[in-house]
């Protein structure tokens, strides 16, 4: 029996090609953890809509049997990456697939499973942990550095289209300042989706996070922090102004609220109706304007760091400034004239400067405002 999901009609296409030809998906890609020349193999090989799900599903599957050899001759570190690197291949495979939802589904069950096997060979490794929120499982993903602890912590806060699976490089780029990180899928969200979809509320799903997180020894529940990223930038100043246990919050790539969408770009319009679980694109555009911070900015008085790009294309700068200029505590916007969306294109530079903000909030050293980039 085919779900309402499976039903779900979308009003446009979105067009691989020309999101290609722009240059984002290959700095996004390779940043979180792909390699170059796999990337550009397999973008320069979609030449049609069809393409995009066989070519990402066949990178996973050359990933994933590299891991399972290195496995047999007992590479176990090897193994986990490759492991890892097929998790990502899968995870793009899923990522532009709306207009077959099956499909769609098959890529991130593929997602899931080689990602369980590596996850234990990763170091550090990875430990699976579940919340709850209205008897829905909300899945935890927490590493930790060599120790007992308890260590300061940072919560990331994924978008629209991203999944715990993919913040593996920015936990580390965390875990080397000695604190722990942990990683999440919340509503309409990775493998929360199927059951509940994206809502304003989110910042419930948060502290349904936090509440088991802080039961966890290696954590330090006076010392936590969170960095949200593309609509996490949104939702990561939303969860802080109802959860007073987050001490401090950067967000890269976010945005005040949805007034400034064009429901006339395809990738826009159906990767809401999606997260939404929408069955038409106006139910789209009505529930999408009750995700702002207006009733709730007033509440963020902890340090907050909003990063933009400069040449981001789907977030206007001013969207995210006004986070820290509406804040109520002490708030800095700071713009990458060169940086794309979420800063992909450089996160070599703007990766560390997060960490080391979260480290010295999260350990309660005093920091020196800071001014536009």
């Amino acid at each position: 029996m085919r779900s309402k999901q499976d039903e779900m009609k979308f009003g446009a296409e979105v067009s691989y090609l020309k999101l290609i030809s722009e240059g984002n998906l290959r700095y996004r890609f390779v940043s979180q953890g792909l390699d170059l020349k796999v990337v550009e193999e397999a973008l320069g090989s979609v030449k049609t809509q069809g393409d995009w799900l066989s070519i990402w599903t066949k990178v996973g599957d050359m990933y994933q049997r590299l891991g399972d050899e290195a496995l047999t001759e007992n590479h176990v570190i090897s193994a986990g990456e490759f492991f890892l690197k097929a998790t990502l291949a899968f995870h793009w495979a899923q990522l532009l697939h709306f207009h077959d939802l099956p499909g769609k589904q098959r890529a991130h069950l593929a997602k899931l499973n080689v990602h369980t096997k590596a996850r234990p060979l990763l170091a550090p490794p990875i430990r699976r942990l579940e919340a709850s929120l209205e008897g829905v499982s909300i899945p935890i993903f927490i590493r930790t550095p060599p120790g007992p602890g308890p260590y300061p912590t940072v919560i990331i806060v994924c978008g629209t289209d991203s999944t715990k699976e993919e913040n593996f490089v920015m936990e580390n780029c965390i875990l080397a300042r000695n604190l722990a990180v942990v990683s999440f899928d919340g509503p309409g969200q990775g493998e929360v989706w199927p059951a509940m979809k994206m809502r304003p509320d989110f910042h419930k799903a948060v502290s349904a996070v936090i509440d088991v997180v802080c039961t966890q020894p290696e954590v330090d529940k006076n010392h936590l922090v969170l960095l949200g990223k593309s609509f996490g930038g949104f939702l990561g100043p939303s969860a802080v102004a109802h959860d007073k246990r987050l001490k401090a919050c950067v967000a890269n790539g976010g945005y005040f609220d949805t007034s400034f969408y064009d429901w006339d770009e395809p990738l826009r319009s159906v990767r809401w109706q999606y997260v939404l679980g929408a069955q038409a694109i106006e139910e789209a555009k009505e529930a999408a304007k009750e995700f702002t911070l207006a009733n709730c900015i007033h509440e963020v008085r902890v340090p907050l760091l909003v990063i933009h790009g400069g040449q981001d294309r789907t977030v206007p700068a001013s969207a995210a400034k006004r986070i820290a200029d509406e804040a109520a505590g002490p708030a800095a916007f700071i713009e990458f004239p060169e940086g794309i969306h979420c800063t992909h294109n450089i996160a070599y530079e703007v990766n560390p400067m997060i960490a080391d903000w979260l480290a010295d909030h999260a350990k309660g050293v005093t920091i020196t405002s800071l001014q536009n980039h």
